[in-house]
């Protein structure tokens, strides 16, 4: 059996929402998109976030998002499920990682481990990466906390292109193919 060919033709990657779980690959996945589509990524972690893992005031957060989603042009990875809903329905493409919470969980105790709790670049300043037990929870329920909002998101607007990736092996043949529609 031969692996899927996307079809990109016709679809306009001018504002790309990348989403899923911690740990699925957002930011990865937004880092090589760069290039593809010639536009910078943008990490809501590190936008929404204050030094110390202290959240913005709501306000404040929803006038940065809103900023960010009024461009013409965007690449933004994140969830952020408050604000999900007005990126979704701004969007032109969304990719969501839909990938097994168990390997959500490994990749981003990895990613923990690698790090050693120094300063990830995708993250504001002062946040250093942390696995702790409400971390790991949000992990382990992610799908039944905001995979549904997700889904529901999809149902109501089959105007956004959706590319739901289940797998890195998906992921990557999605990368190839984009690459190479991109370059024709």
């Amino acid at each position: 059996m031969s692996a899927k060919k996307f079809a990109f033709d016709g679809v306009d990657f001018s504002r790309v929402a990348i989403v899923g779980s911690p740990g699925s690959g957002k930011t990865t996945l937004s880092v090589r998109l760069e290039s593809i589509l010639q536009v910078a990524a943008v990490h809501l972690d590190r936008e929404l976030w204050l030094p110390g893992w202290q959240l913005r005031p709501e306000e404040e957060r929803k006038k940065i998002h809103n900023g960010l989603i009024a461009a013409d042009r965007w690449l933004i990875d994140g969830m952020w499920g408050s604000l999900v809903a007005d990126r979704y329905c701004r969007a032109t493409v969304v990719v969501h990682l839909d990938y097994p919470w168990t390997l959500c969980l490994a990749r981003a105790h990895r990613r923990c481990r690698n790090s050693r709790g120094q300063q990830r670049f995708d993250m504001a300043d002062g946040c250093p990466d942390k696995m702790d037990g409400e971390f790991v929870r949000y992990i382990m329920r992610f799908d039944r906390l905001v995979g549904r909002k997700l889904r529901a998101l999809e149902a109501e607007h089959p105007e956004v292109t959706l590319f739901r990736l289940r797998s890195p092996r998906q992921t990557e043949r999605f990368v190839k193919q984009l690459t190479e529609f991109f370059s024709n």
